[in-house]
């Protein structure tokens, strides 16, 4: 039986799996029900969990502990990395995250992307000319304006007064004006956002009506969210009368988008883009015969170029077949079948609750692909 050849590039599954670990479960789970096979394993992010390591992993770079806050402003530590290319790597998830926070602490009128500006400005320390950011995973939605206040950024409110620091969610609506003059000292640097999504910053389909509930906000928090973004947006546009809020891309992690795109003039880059390019996946699908892909959930949102997605339609180029695994599997996920994926599957193997789900998952992991080894061994010997 000839040896089949497999690129093993699944991401995170969100508080359950790192890329890392559950392309290892899927090789141990294999290697068990098929001998017969190689393996490229290739760490995988779009943005979210594990977008620097992967990054520095795929381009032999090197990471950095930094001292910063987390998404309630406490003190924390988190990585940064520096690529082989002398870029930087960030990931909001690292500072801002949702995975940094107890159930009972998510509250995205309170969080704050304070943290996330002080990694980029320890990058910026260490002589970065170009910081690649990636917006997954977060626990906030106050607009990016956490960031840019530690970025030296001041919000003035309508009676001159300065606002305190960290700035948050509850904040937003406070904003009447807003001094960038500490921005110029960045104006050099080549910023690049790594995000997956094409959302606006407010309305129906903005920032705080489609993603803050996944962080904690109640039907209350969410209109005053979304009027606090919409009131950021206006206090912007008297500094830069040409920022647009419309922007695909600016609803990103809390707003965060819109901030890297009319204040620090970032490029908004799908980031499983920036992931492929730094792997040198098409190297490694010149002589592969299938890849395993997936992610915690496959949903409608995998077609906006997630990393399955965008996996998969590199695949098809070339003619490489796609298997995606996931934890739960929504009923339009078979329209992903017209874009490269010859198979979706949950590894869920009996009803359960996310909680349980969520703590097997390995092991889910594991048993899933050497049932999975043993069908494609079954069949390679017909």
């Amino acid at each position: 039986m000839k040896t089949i050849r497999l690129i093993i590039a699944i991401d995170s599954f969100k508080e359950s799996l790192t890329s890392a670990k559950a392309a290892d479960a899927f090789i141990r789970g294999f290697k068990i029900g098929n001998s017969k096979a190689t393996f490229k394993k290739l760490l995988i992010s779009d943005g979210g969990e594990g977008f620097t390591e992967a990054l520095v992993n795929n381009s032999s770079g090197k990471l950095f502990s930094v001292s910063t806050r987390d998404p309630l402003y406490r003190k924390t530590k988190a990585s940064i990395g520096r690529l082989n290319s002398g870029a930087f790597v960030i990931e909001t998830a690292a500072a801002a995250g949702l995975e940094i926070l107890k159930p009972h602490e998510r509250n995205p009128l309170k969080t704050t992307t304070f943290g996330l500006g002080i990694l980029i400005q320890a990058a910026v320390n260490r002589g970065a000319k170009e910081i690649i950011v990636g917006l997954g995973g977060s626990a906030t939605n106050d607009g990016g304006t956490g960031m840019l206040q530690a970025l030296g950024v001041k919000f003035i409110d309508k009676k001159g007064n300065e606002l305190a620091t960290p700035m948050t969610g509850s904040s937003l609506e406070l904003i009447h004006k807003i001094d960038f003059s500490e921005l110029k000292k960045l104006s050099s640097i080549k910023f690049t956002a790594a995000c997956d999504v094409k959302n606006p910053l407010y309305g129906k389909m903005g920032a705080a009506a489609i993603f803050s509930p996944q962080k904690g906000a109640n039907p209350q928090m969410v209109k005053r969210l979304d009027a606090g973004l919409k009131n950021l947006a206006q206090a912007v546009k008297r500094s830069t009368p040409k920022s647009n809020p419309d922007r695909p891309g600016s609803g990103a992690a809390g707003g965060l988008g819109f901030a890297f795109a009319e204040c620090l003039k970032a490029s908004l880059v799908p980031g499983i883009d920036i992931m492929l390019k730094a792997c040198d996946f098409d190297r490694h699908l010149s002589d592969s015969d299938l890849v395993i892909t997936g992610e915690g959930r496959i949903d409608g949102q995998t077609g906006g170029n997630k990393a399955p997605y965008g996996i998969a339609s590199a695949a098809a180029k070339k003619g490489v077949p796609v298997i995606a695994v996931c934890g739960s599997m929504a009923q339009e996920a078979s329209a992903l079948y017209k874009n490269g994926f010859s198979g979706i599957y949950s590894i869920i193997p009996k009803p359960m609750n996310l909680s349980e789900a969520m703590q097997n998952a390995e092991t889910n992991m594991v048993t899933f692909a050497e049932a999975f080894s043993r069908t494609i061994s079954s069949l390679r010997k017909g």
